[in-house]
């Protein structure tokens, strides 16, 4: 069992550095160097590597993004979006220890269990808590889509910890990407939209 979880940890990181590798390769199509942009947003990457939580890493992160020249308008639109919607390390981690403990459990995975993992995934990883092991309350509904027990929970639960700080470190960097992005493409429509709910709001 020790063994099984070691493979699940180091698959897992090992996705997450292909992700990571990915949101590198975007960042430089931006025009960004991507080792100095990772320099840039050390310190919520290392705080959400240590705290398992992307909440406590956004007042640093938004800071951090505004010195670089993002607007405020642009960084508070995306950020707290990106922090519930734009989770890609958290749903790496739920669909691959769901495919794991259907494993455990003897299940075969066909082509239609492995889509219904997917969409559940996606659908249920939507509005995640950015607290520390809130990942294991959406593996609870992709586990009841999969018509596999709930408890099964337990068998990852001691691991989980591991696990976590690398997801939600992938997690932050990927909202940074999002605000390059955005700031790069959409930045001005952002700030018309923010301009537009500010005078609706005074209003």
């Amino acid at each position: 069992m020790i063994y099984a979880m070691a493979k699940l940890i180091a698959l897992m990181y090992l996705g997450l550095f292909i992700v990571a590798i990915a949101f590198c390769i975007i960042v430089s199509l931006l025009g960004y160097p991507p080792f100095g942009t990772i320099k840039k947003v050390a310190e919520p990457l290392l705080l959400a590597f240590t705290t398992c939580s992307s909440e406590v890493t956004l007042p640093v992160h938004m800071q951090i993004l505004e010195n670089t020249g993002i607007p405020n308008k642009v960084v508070s639109f995306v950020l707290p979006l990106g922090y519930s919607f734009n989770l890609d390390g958290a749903a790496l981690y739920q669909s691959l220890t769901v495919c794991f403990l259907a494993e455990a459990y003897g299940l075969h995975l066909d082509l239609a269990a492995i889509l219904t993992i997917l969409v559940t995934t996606l659908i249920a990883n939507k509005g995640t808590a950015n607290i520390p092991a809130a990942s294991l309350v959406i593996l609870a509904v992709i586990l009841t889509a999969m018509k596999l027990p709930v408890e099964a929970i337990a068998i990852v639960a001691g691991v989980d910890r591991f696990m976590d700080m690398g997801r939600t470190t992938v997690n932050v960097f990927g909202n940074t990407c999002a605000a390059l992005i955005l700031n790069r493409f959409g930045g001005k429509g952002i700030s018309d939209v923010a301009d537009e709910a500010v005078m609706t709001t005074t209003a």
